[in-house]
């Protein structure tokens, strides 16, 4: 954790999360305080794993058995699920969306974890291959919907909440592309 990571806004809610554990348990802490603390112990425990995994990581990369990834390093509170919207006339027509029965376009496909490892950004902006990517999905879409004259493929960032916590509906189109038909 440095200073960069409290910008981010799945950590500031999760901060957010522990001032209220701290403030219910009667721990007088404020936030500035906590921040500290998350960073004094994060460092030193991410150093120490490193130092623990170092005797094996010449075993790992010969057998490519190494995670190379933080998995569930930190809940995602705003993920992203990938849609495809179809223009036929005046209408726009939901034909996908990730992991929804209802609309089941391209649905193996899109399900398959190296294909998903092209859409799904945890960065922040979508990889450099994305825009090839909605090509190919567009181009799919095409054949299975002759009448529609125009593909758009977006993801849409929401905000899951804890069981007890209200929901709010949030929502946000991003890296949203539109191929027309024409565009070959």
């Amino acid at each position: 954790m440095n200073e960069a990571s409290f910008s981010r806004p799945e950590v500031r809610e999760e901060l957010q999360r522990w001032m209220g554990l701290v403030e219910a348990l009667g721990i007088p802490l404020d936030r500035s305080q906590v921040k500290s603390l998350v960073k004094s112990i994060g460092g030193p425990v991410g150093r120490a794993r490193w130092r623990a995994m170092k005797p094996f990581r010449g075993i790992f990369d010969l057998t490519g058995t190494g995670q190379g990834w933080a998995l569930f390093a930190t809940a995602d509170s705003h993920p992203q699920r990938l849609e495809v919207w179809i223009g036929v006339g005046d209408e726009e027509v939901l034909v996908s969306r990730r992991a929804d029965p209802a609309y089941p376009h391209l649905a193996r496909e899109l399900a398959f974890r190296r294909v998903r490892g092209v859409y799904d950004s945890v960065t922040g902006k979508p990889k450099g291959t994305y825009r090839r990517f909605t090509r190919w999905v567009a181009e799919r879409t095409f054949e299975a919907y002759p009448e529609a004259e125009w593909v758009r493929v977006q993801q849409v960032r929401t905000h899951t909440v804890l069981p007890w916590e209200k929901e709010d509906g949030q929502e946000v189109v991003r890296y949203a592309l539109t191929h027309e038909r024409s565009d070959g």
